[in-house]
């Protein structure tokens, strides 16, 4: 079966390697491409590391430039911080769809420590479950463009011209001036994506009905000086102000230490219609700077970097955020197409990068033959 797959960056290199392997003929069409933007990336999220993957999955979620952290997931509450286990946190792993309810049973697991941590501390006791994050490079980068050709993948990437002609008896398709035919398309990009990298394939996909993102994570990076109560924390944390707020702007931050030791970054949930208002970004980002010394005996920041991006009015967001209730509305007005799949971010449910290609592979197995 032939097969075009629509994405940007390196979101379809996954599925196009796996769908290959199962003997289809696959093309990989990336919209937008761009290797300083893959290579700068970075991201609010987490992998949780399975015992069995598939071995595209194992190419792909391990063979990323990536650290692993024996200190489990964790989250740092008022009443103080908590490691979720593998048997709860399989459960829940999407914290981003966590139910206020969730928060007893995290309480009820909760350490017996200060909501303070001081230079005296002992190690904070968390149980052992490996996490994964990731940082890429030109060497990964090279790995992956190496594995599509390895997979016989046809790569396309930022093409000149690309365009929709019929979606009914095939799919028919002009990309750079060649003219070439399809038994399915698999759409990985949102709507709101696709409008902006190309409206007209946008229409015959979507049919115009675009779903804007309410929120988008934004990055700062903080210097600091050595502090040990804050070398006692874990290489990364959920904090979360107050449990019975909404979960948004300062009230809910992603702490994530560098390798240097001397930095770290905060993530924060942002209304994306107020990414413009710069000065009141920086101010948030500085009320955050002065709640984290109150809150770790002994630590001074030094230095607040906001994403370079973000002040230059350039942003790319690694993930947006819908309303949930506009976002159900959405998909259930997308009437299925015999020709296409949509696997795009409006109907993903995790951002965890194993069971996101667990999930896209039997979909579009699913899908395929129907």
């Amino acid at each position: 079966m032939k097969i075009l797959i629509l994405a940007q960056n390196l979101r379809g290199y996954y599925l196009a390697c796996e769908l290959s392997g199962q003997g289809h003929e696959v093309t990989l069409l990336n919209l937008k491409f761009s290797s300083d933007e893959i290579i700068n990336s970075d991201d609010p999220f987490v992998s949780m590391v399975p015992d069995e993957l598939s071995y595209f999955q194992k190419q792909f979620v391990k063979g990323a430039n990536h650290y692993e952290v024996q200190d489990g997931l964790n989250y740092w509450l008022p009443e103080g911080p908590i490691n979720l286990n593998s048997e709860f946190c399989d459960d829940v792993l999407s914290f981003r769809n966590l139910a206020h309810d969730d928060l007893n049973q995290w309480l009820e697991k909760s350490y017996a420590v200060s909501t303070k941590i001081a230079s005296n501390s002992e190690p904070l006791n968390f149980q052992n479950k490996t996490c994964t994050y990731y940082e890429m490079s030109p060497y990964e980068l090279n790995t992956f463009n190496n594995l599509c050709e390895m997979c016989n993948v046809e790569l396309i990437n930022n093409p000149s011209s690309f365009t929709l002609n019929d979606l009914n008896k095939q799919v028919s398709a002009n990309i750079n001036s060649s003219h070439q035919h399809f038994d399915k398309l698999i759409c990985l990009l949102s709507s709101f994506e696709l409008e902006t990298l190309n409206s007209d394939v946008c229409q015959k996909i979507y049919k115009n009905k675009i779903l804007q993102p309410e929120w988008v994570w934004v990055s700062s990076r903080f210097s600091h000086n050595f502090c040990q109560a804050f070398d006692n924390t874990p290489s990364a944390f959920y904090m979360v102000a107050d449990p019975v707020c909404q979960w948004m702007y300062s009230n809910f931050l992603f702490i994530k230490k560098e390798l240097n030791k001397n930095s770290f970054q905060v993530w924060m949930k942002w209304p994306k219609n107020e990414l413009a208002n710069i000065p009141y970004l920086k101010t948030e980002f500085q009320e955050i700077k002065r709640a984290l010394e109150l809150k770790i005996l002994g630590l001074r920041i030094t230095d607040t970097v906001m994403d370079e991006k973000l002040s230059a009015g350039e942003f790319y967001a690694p993930a947006y955020v819908y309303n949930s209730d506009e976002k159900e509305k959405h998909i259930k007005s997308l009437s299925k197409h015999k020709r296409v799949i949509r696997l795009s971010p409006e109907e993903w449910t995790t951002w965890d990068r194993s069971e996101l290609y667990k999930y896209q592979y039997n979909k579009v197995i699913e899908r395929l033959h129907t």
